[in-house]
């Protein structure tokens, strides 16, 4: 008789978890899928050379690296060079499956980027989101 209380506490016990995960799950989800379409729009836009498109995605107070230096700007700054990058760099391309890491209003992105076809390669490029009024923004680019 304990044994099939313990079991059937341990069954109940295991369909509760499920739900919780399924609802995690649920709610990250389309976090995930407005991410994977931020991607999208900031390849495209760089590809279009629209820098008023591309500094869109970013946040007021984003932190850009930038140079050999790796130094970071503002995105005032950024937008003053922007131009140039688009010269030096006129492709980007993203490869693979990011990672994505999701808490609460905030995320984190890695991905591999690459400027062919100078830069067939890429590099591991880090994007530190933030959800401001429904929408993902882009606070810090590694």
């Amino acid at each position: 008789m304990v044994r099939k209380l313990l079991l059937i506490l341990f069954i109940s016990s295991l369909v509760s978890a499920c739900a919780a995960i399924k609802h995690v799950r649920e709610t990250i989800y389309p976090d995930r899928e407005a991410i994977k379409a931020l991607l999208i729009t900031y390849q495209d836009a760089w590809n279009k050379h629209d820098p008023d498109e591309y500094m869109a995605l970013f946040h007021n107070e984003a932190k850009i690296m930038t140079g050999t230096e790796r130094r970071f700007v503002s995105k005032e700054e950024y937008y003053l060079l922007i131009p140039k990058r688009f010269v030096d760099f006129p492709t980007l391309k993203i490869k693979g499956e990011p990672e994505i890491e999701i808490e609460r209003d905030a995320a984190e992105v890695k991905f591999i980027a690459s400027f062919p076809p100078t830069d067939k390669e890429g590099s591991l490029h880090t994007l530190h989101l933030v959800r401001e009024g429904g929408h993902w923004l882009i606070l810090k680019q590694e």
